[in-house]
């Protein structure tokens, strides 16, 4: 008896199935296990940082002014999201998840509409979408919830249009709000475009399966109409009547090619072509070298539920394997086409997918096509439905591997962005405004100098006139002379970026150094250290103005909603602090954050930063301890004897008159074979 309710209980549950409105909560599950492991660590990343600052700083208004540069009827997408997300990370990247999600349903949804039958396929669709891998920038959330928001206005914008040919009766009511949510897209951004050549290959489908060829075709073209007058009215607008402040960073530089040289232009388009489709294919299916052995576990574990799900979802009694070749064969002409159109926007202005550090963005119109390619693959490849799972199981994990190999440099780019930013408040908790700071490259990794000037403003400039820019970070690597007689020259820096403006002198100018390695460093002509850094760095070394730096106790902190908690101060708060004091000569502060750091066995990576403790502990009295410093430096590494040479010759310069001192500078100078001088 026991024996036969044990066996209906474990027959009603393997009968269990999950119904296809489930699929929503399916998208967001994966999106969890392929992405939300990360959110509370992801922060801003390149453009993010300037929405940002608009947003929190200049007002929403600033928005219309921001995108006049390249897409001036964007701003809407700005105004409408940025009140009620804000300006905290963590936000941005659930609401960009959130965003991508909606895409994802969308897309299955598409596919269900067009092809009723095949809700088993259009769930298949739904889920790559979720997690196909070749954009690498999702963490780069608020940027692209502009993308993500014209992508659903697209795939909606379809599925509205074959609604119309579904329901005759609402034909023009779903006719019109497909148009408009065409237009709204297009006007946005035209990142979407190429997909609109979808259209009538879709009408194609709808019509043929009860009209003549003939009647198909002027079906078509009578059904497709009022979409190419949308279309038509778009690339009129963009060609001809578009005026934009300064020139077009976005022009069309293939069919300039095409009409100069028809035949290098056709050259130029099949590379294209052929390298883009490969990559969006083919690139982000193998696994990393350097894949962690948690995301090896996250990725099967989501691989195994997801199978787990599909292979119980319910599928409607109309849905069966009949014609499953011949669908396979016209999802895939659909799904390569759209594919091959995806990327012809960017194509035309001269950018690839596979060439550039953020390019994959050109992608981002290609995973609708490249997911039901992948489903119609597997139903064309493999007849039993264990197979098919199975192998869909496979392409889940090698998606989830491939986000969380692709998150992880992201993470690094935050901490080191929160890093540098506390870092530089604490060397520099006030600095005056109109201060242009320079470096010798770009100090942070996936961001760009424009987000670091972003950056600074948010990080010093709240509360002062938001119309021009208090701070401009230049990156002058390969772009500046360093001579002396280009610094003496006092020329004004006047650059502008979109609708920000910035007003500085040379002279008032902070160099700075962040090599990744080492703490942040405020370059001070005439340092010892100077030795260390980059010919540039010592040729800009005599424009760093640290009057500009200001001791104000009562400075307020980085905003926390975009900076995040201060970090735990380790070895670079004691560093930053010191390199503060000396500069405002408290020794005594000097001597005890030193005992702090020493007693709490921090040490820096870089030597050199022990000297504001040496010359710290030697002026503030404490010249055992400033001895015994030089002697484990000595010892440590020999090679930085001239350098503690010319510490300790500084050292004497600032109290020639302290004879303990200058015994001491005796002893030091033999120690390390100081010249005699």
């Amino acid at each position: 008896m026991k024996s036969t309710s044990l066996n209906r209980a474990l027959a009603a549950i393997r009968s269990l199935g999950f119904s296809t409105a489930t699929l929503p909560l399916a998208i967001v599950l994966l999106l969890a296990a392929a992405f939300g492991w990360f959110v509370p660590w992801l922060g801003f990343y390149w453009d993010d940082w300037a929405f940002i600052l608009t947003g929190k700083m200049q007002g929403l208004g600033a928005f219309w002014q921001y995108h006049q540069y390249d897409r001036p009827l964007s701003a809407w997408i700005n105004v409408a999201q940025f009140p009620w997300v804000g300006t905290n990370p963590a936000a941005w990247q659930v609401f960009a998840l959130g965003l991508r999600g909606l895409t994802a349903i969308l897309a299955g949804w598409t596919v269900r509409l067009l092809w009723p039958q095949r809700a088993r396929e259009a769930a298949w669709t739904a889920l790559l979408f979720a997690v196909y891998p070749v954009f690498t920038q999702q963490p780069i959330a608020v940027t692209y919830t502009q993308h993500w928001t014209c992508y659903i206005l697209t795939l909606l914008s379809l599925a509205l249009m074959i609604l119309a040919f579904r329901n005759p009766r609402r034909h023009w009511l779903y006719t019109g709000l497909a148009a408009g949510a065409m237009g709204l897209n297009l006007f946005s951004m035209e990142y979407f475009a190429g997909m609109e050549f979808l259209r009538p290959v879709i009408l194609w489908f709808l019509l043929s399966a009860r009209l003549s060829p003939k009647e198909t075709a002027r079906q078509v073209i009578s059904r497709w109409r009022p979409y190419l007058v949308v279309l038509a009215a778009f690339v009129i607008w963009r060609v001809f009547f578009l005026r934009l402040p300064s020139d077009d960073p976005n022009q069309l530089r293939l069919a300039q090619e095409f009409a100069a040289e028809p035949v290098s232009g056709l050259r130029t388009l099949w590379q294209f072509a052929w390298q883009d489709t490969l990559y969006i294919l083919f690139t982000g299916w193998a696994p990393s070298a350097f894949t962690k052995v948690r995301a090896l576990a996250v990725a099967g574990a989501t691989a195994l539920v997801t199978v787990g799900y599909l292979s119980k979802l319910k599928i409607t009694s109309g849905d069966g394997e009949a014609g499953s070749r011949s669908w396979a064969m016209r999802a895939m002409s659909l799904g390569l086409l759209a594919v091959l159109l995806a990327p012809s926007p960017a194509w035309l202005i001269g950018k690839q997918v596979a060439v550039g550090a953020y390019s994959s963005r050109f992608a981002l119109p290609a995973l609708f096509g490249a997911s039901l390619l992948a489903a119609g693959l597997l139903t064309m490849l493999f007849s039993k439905q264990s197979i098919k799972l199975a192998v869909f199981g496979v392409l889940i994990a090698l998606a989830v591997l491939f986000h969380h190999d692709n998150a992880a440099r992201y993470l690094v780019s935050w901490e080191q962005q929160r890093s540098f930013y506390w870092q530089m408040f604490w060397r520099a908790p006030s600095i005056q405004p109109n201060t242009p700071i320079l470096s010798d490259g770009e100090v942070l990794n996936l961001v760009g100098f424009y987000s670091t000037t972003a950056g600074l403003n948010l990080l010093y400039g709240e509360g002062r006139d938001p119309a021009d820019l208090e701070y401009w970070f230049f990156n002058l690597e390969n772009k500046y002379d360093a001579s002396t007689k280009a610094l003496e020259s006092k020329r004004p820096f006047s650059p502008a970026f979109r609708n920000w403006r910035f007003k500085g002198m040379v002279q008032d100018s902070l160099v700075m150094e962040n090599s990744g390695n080492t703490c942040v460093r405020i370059v001070e002509d005439g340092r010892p250290e100077n030795e260390l850094l980059s010919s540039l760095l010592r040729g800009l070394a005599p424009a760093s103005n640290l009057d500009r730096i200001q001791l104000d106790e009562g400075a307020a902190p980085p905003p926390e909603d975009v900076f995040g908690p201060e970090p735990v101060h380790t070895w670079c708060y004691y560093y930053q602090k010191a390199e503060l004091a000396r500069q405002f000569s408290q020794w005594d502060e000097i001597i005890h954050l030193g005992d702090e750091a020493r007693g709490q066995g921090f040490a820096p990576t870089e030597p050199a930063e022990w000297f504001p403790f040496i010359e710290g502990y030697a002026l503030g009295g404490d010249l055992a301890q400033a001895e015994a410093l030089t002697r484990e430096l000595r010892a440590a590494d020999p090679a930085y004897d001239s350098l503690l040479c010319s510490l300790w010759d500084g050292i004497v310069r600032r109290n020639s008159e302290n004879r303990e001192l200058v015994e001491l500078r005796t002893r030091v100078g033999a120690l390390l074979a100081c010249p005699v001088k």
